[in-house]
């Protein structure tokens, strides 16, 4: 026996020519995130998808965390007879927990003009059936139950609720970012900002641990895992030794921890090229801190090549500490953690002249430090079907193709 899930989607129905990209996008990462879960298939119907799930699997949590998604609910499908919806409706109320108020609505859409019946004799015939066979009474304002009933397709879906998805565009539709990625509080909640709008993170993390597998084993491996259950594809986590630029500056350390900053975006675009990323993303918040004020920003910014995106530049500490709650990540977050950024920001500025922090930036080779250090680089995948982190050198990684992604 299947199950079925009629998912709506919002923002999509307005993307013009693009919407069929759109909506295969989502379709895509539907399957995606149902992809272990046997006999999942995913239709297009007219302005909705159409989940199928054979067995008892609960697969709700899941379409929770798909982007895109505005509103699913499991549906009942039925042939378009109307003495089987009505039938089916029936039920629907009797099943509910309207014991005591014992009131309905119904609401029919067709969005199948050729069905010899509107959308009020719909409502009406299948209400006139409720009301014969149950002893409920019609409360169009507020009922205990209201019955919904869309004619689509060659088929009427009928159910009783509607629960919220995470809103949003599809995870793929507007292209990829490498996003520099502390492992603190805010970071991890930039990301999930930055997939709800449709990008699609690479992550950049720099780390003054011995080895890359004992970073995997840290609060940043447990993060990924959490986010990687919001993403459509395989996780990928670049992992850049703090080594070589501890060594090159800490004699002749200027301008920290912005600095740093500016050299972590400048190797950013190193790994922007390999995986044909549109952007930079940071977790950067106005004023939180020395390295986040204006002047700072602007200097770290300076000669980008790619635009700088800044998700959470303008929320309160509370609201991101609220966000990364409910995403999952804040238990890991304040884990202890040896931060690179902690390291070097002994006596952090708060504004420095971008013309210095550039003179400065050459005369110690840290351009050409930014494309060297990726030799040592490696890159972790992760999703959540095979569930372990898989570790290869980065550039073995990168020699092989990384599909560019279409963005609008």
């Amino acid at each position: 026996m299947s199950k079925y899930y009629v998912v709506h989607y919002a923002e999509i129905a307005l993307k013009g020519r693009n919407k069929p990209f759109y909506i295969d996008t989502l379709r895509k990462n539907l399957e995606f995130a149902l992809s272990d879960v046997e006999g999942v298939s995913v239709k297009k119907l007219e302005g909705r998808l159409l989940v199928e799930v054979k067995g008892d699997t609960n697969i709700e949590s899941r379409i929770q965390k798909v982007f895109g998604v505005a509103w699913f609910t499991e549906v009942v499908p039925v042939e378009l007879e109307l003495q089987r919806m009505s039938e089916v409706a029936t039920k629907l109320v009797l099943d509910s927990d309207c014991k005591e108020r014992k009131t309905f609505g119904v609401s029919a859409r067709r969005a199948q003009k050729s069905f010899p019946y509107n959308s009020m004799q719909i409502a009406s015939i299948i209400g006139e059936h409720i009301v014969k066979n149950t002893g409920y009474r019609v409360d169009l304002t507020n009922p205990c139950v209201r019955v919904y009933v869309d004619i689509v397709n060659g088929m009427a879906l009928l159910y009783t609720q509607k629960k919220k998805g995470p809103g949003g565009l599809p995870v793929g539709v507007s292209g990829r970012v490498v996003h520099l990625f502390s492992g603190g509080i805010d970071s991890p909640v930039a990301a999930w900002l930055l997939m709800k709008r449709g990008c699609e993170p690479i992550y950049l993390h720099f780390y003054a641990l011995p080895s890359a597998e004992l970073v995997l084993q840290s609060k940043v491996g447990k993060i990924i895992k959490v986010l990687s259950s919001y993403s459509p594809s395989t996780v990928k986590l670049v992992l850049v030794p703090f080594a070589d630029y501890e060594l090159l500056t800490s004699k002749q350390r200027t301008h920290e921890p912005v600095m740093f900053r500016l050299f972590m975006r400048v190797v950013a675009e190193e790994v922007a090229k390999k995986f044909y990323a549109l952007g930079i993303s940071t977790g950067d918040n106005l004023g939180q801190v020395a390295s986040q004020t204006l002047p700072n920003i602007a200097a770290m910014d300076e000669g980008s090549s790619l635009p700088v995106l800044r998700p959470l530049l303008t929320y309160d500490k509370q609201e991101i500490i609220d966000l990364a709650k409910e995403i999952g990540t804040y238990e890991f977050s304040i884990e202890k953690y040896k931060d690179c950024c902690s390291i070097i920001a002994t006596r952090p500025e708060i504004r420095v002249e971008v013309g210095e922090v550039n003179q400065e930036f050459e005369r110690l080779g840290l351009k050409q430090l930014a494309a060297k250090v990726l030799e040592r680089a490696s890159v972790a995948t992760y999703d959540a079907s095979r569930g372990a982190f898989e570790l290869a050198k980065f550039g073995e990684y990168t020699e092989r193709k990384v599909e560019g992604l279409k963005a609008f």
